[in-house]
């Protein structure tokens, strides 16, 4: 069975959705129905290049927090935000957690993975290697678009070029602390 919704159905839809985003908020009523908030911008066409791309992309992040072997979270402070990318591996009976900040510069249209801290935890007890004491890591940076079409294609850029070119660069940020450790 096929449902067909006119046009006429689609914008009282989406002017019943934007009384309750007016009334609730964003969150409350993508909460409500089921959907991320992603889902319920595209549903009433909002318009994202007004509520700016590091918006956008914080929300990204909230929705989609994890890839492969890393948490991505959010610090957020009084200037902005910075994402931060926890790689967690098993390592000689203990555990290496690398901790490295990917903040996207869409002004600049670049990323910088820097990592911050690293430390191991386990049987072989608790050491702290912070801010480069004791290992070397080197920055990586790639460049990014400064701006996109659509919702979507933001959300495709993050999930296609973002995740997966950050993460490879993590592994190799971890490759080369397992090195010097």
């Amino acid at each position: 069975m096929k449902i067909i919704i006119t046009e006429e159905q689609m914008d009282k839809m989406k002017s019943k959705l934007m009384t309750l985003v007016n009334r609730d908020g964003y969150d409350k009523v993508a909460n409500m129905l089921g959907i991320s908030k992603i889902k319920l911008f595209k549903l009433v066409d909002f318009d994202f290049k007004d509520f700016g791309l590091e918006n956008m992309f914080a929300i990204m992040v909230e929705e989609n927090n994890v890839y492969k072997e890393c948490e991505i979270t959010i610090d957020y402070f009084e200037s902005g935000y910075r994402i931060d990318w926890l790689y967690e591996i098993d390592i000689d009976g203990g555990q290496l957690f690398v901790l490295s900040f990917a903040t996207p510069d869409f002004y600049d249209g670049s990323v910088y993975v820097e990592n911050s801290q690293s430390f191991t935890e386990g049987s072989i007890g608790f050491k702290v290697y912070n801010n480069g004491l004791e290992y070397k890591v080197k920055e990586y940076n790639f460049n990014i678009p400064t701006d996109f079409d659509s919702i979507d294609d933001m959300v495709n850029w993050y999930n296609k070029e973002y995740l997966p070119k950050t993460y490879e660069i993590m592994k190799e940020q971890v490759k080369e602390i397992i090195k010097q450790i």
